[in-house]
């Protein structure tokens, strides 16, 4: 249930977040679906951080998931 509060505040933010908060927002919305099998592959197998993920994915990524219609705030990036 927590996951489903943290859509329905990102639908309604005015403006659009920076990208490291796009990536923070990704991370934590993954953290909430994932269960001791998950993180036991992940520190087993290792994994790519959202860090070395280019900035245009992760908005593609962040507005598939929290925003039905792209937030724009002005800026042509």
């Amino acid at each position: 249930m927590k996951e489903i509060g943290i859509i329905m505040n990102k639908k309604n933010m005015k403006k659009k977040p920076s990208i490291d908060d796009m990536r923070y927002d990704l991370a934590e919305a993954e953290a909430m679906n994932m269960n001791v099998a998950d993180i036991i592959n992940l520190l087993v197998e290792g994994y790519e951080g959202l860090e070395s993920i280019s900035d245009i994915e992760i908005e593609e990524e962040w507005n598939s998931l929290f925003s039905p219609i792209p937030i724009h705030d002005g800026d042509n990036k």
